[in-house]
């Protein structure tokens, strides 16, 4: 599991008004939840090889915030992830599922930066 505030997304996240940020012990641990369900926000992070990245890229452009958040989620899971590779998935759900966010990111110039808008869709 990856940490929010380490992701890049992680500023649009909390500036989501649907988005409540909490931390606790002293500030050391962050907890996002989603408002309207009450849900926490699980943030994911994944690697895929340029093929499988490319599959995922065609996939994120054809969905909008009318798609299934579920259906989107299972459709990602199922590509082959890499230990490391050149695109990265974010990934931010609340655990009840009327919440996604969702950002590739490409490697270039020894750091990942987004390949696309980021795209968010809620119940």
């Amino acid at each position: 599991m990856a940490k929010l505030t380490n992701m890049l997304m992680a500023e649009a996240i909390s500036s989501n008004h649907h988005i409540t940020i909490k931390k606790s012990f002293f500030g050391l641990l962050t907890k996002a939840v989603y408002e309207p369900t009450q849900s926490p926000i699980v943030a994911q992070q994944y690697d895929y090889t340029t093929e499988n990245g490319d599959r995922i890229r065609r996939l994120l452009a054809k969905a909008d915030a009318t798609t299934d958040i579920d259906t989107l989620l299972s459709q990602i899971e199922g590509y082959e992830r890499a230990a490391m590779g050149p695109f990265r998935l974010e990934v931010c759900y609340s655990a009840d599922r009327h919440f996604l966010a969702v950002q590739q990111l490409g490697y270039s110039d020894f750091d990942y930066k987004p390949t696309a808008d980021l795209l968010v869709i809620e119940r």
